[in-house]
C-alpha cells in the first residue's frame, strides 16, 4: 500500500490538471488497448499539443508505453505505479471533489493538507 506522501506526491508530480487526470485514467480502464495520439484527441475533445504534453509526462514516469506504431499504451514500469493509479482511480470515484480540489490548489496548499490530516488534537496549543 502506497502512503500519503507517496500519493501526493504522484498527483504533484504527474496529475497536473483534472484533464490529466481523466487521460491517465481513460487509458488505465482501456487497457490494453493501444490508442493513436489523434483517436485520444479525438475522444478527449483536447488539443494534440495538450495530449502529447500529458502523454510525454506519463512516459517519463512509467506509466504509459510508446507502441512501434506510435499508439500508446497504459503500461505502469512497476506495481508501485500500478498501485498508485488504482488509489488514483478509486479516489475519484468515491471523493471526486476532495481529488479534483488536491490536483487544483498549489503545491504548497497540498503539503499544508497533507500535515493536517496526520495532526493529532491539542497539537494547535
Amino acid at each position: 500500500m502506497t502512503s500519503n506522501a507517496e500519493f501526493l506526491a504522484f498527483i504533484r508530480d504527474t496529475v497536473r490538471s483534472v484533464w490529466a487526470l481523466e487521460l491517465l485514467l481513460l487509458l488505465r480502464r482501456s487497457a490494453p488497448k493501444a490508442w493513436a495520439a489523434q483517436a485520444l484527441v479525438d475522444e478527449m475533445r483536447a488539443s494534440p499539443g495538450l495530449v502529447d504534453a500529458n502523454l510525454q509526462v506519463f512516459e517519463a514516469r512509467g506509466l504509459v508505453r510508446r507502441e512501434a506504431d506510435d499508439c500508446w499504451t497504459y503500461a505502469p514500469l512497476s506495481p508501485v505505479l500500478a498501485a498508485l493509479c488504482d488509489r488514483l482511480a478509486a479516489t475519484y470515484k468515491d471523493a471526486p471533489v476532495r481529488l479534483i480540489n488536491t490536483i487544483a490548489s498549489p503545491t504548497d496548499d497540498r503539503l499544508r493538507t497533507l500535515a493536517d490530516a496526520f495532526r493529532f488534537k491539542g497539537d494547535d496549543k
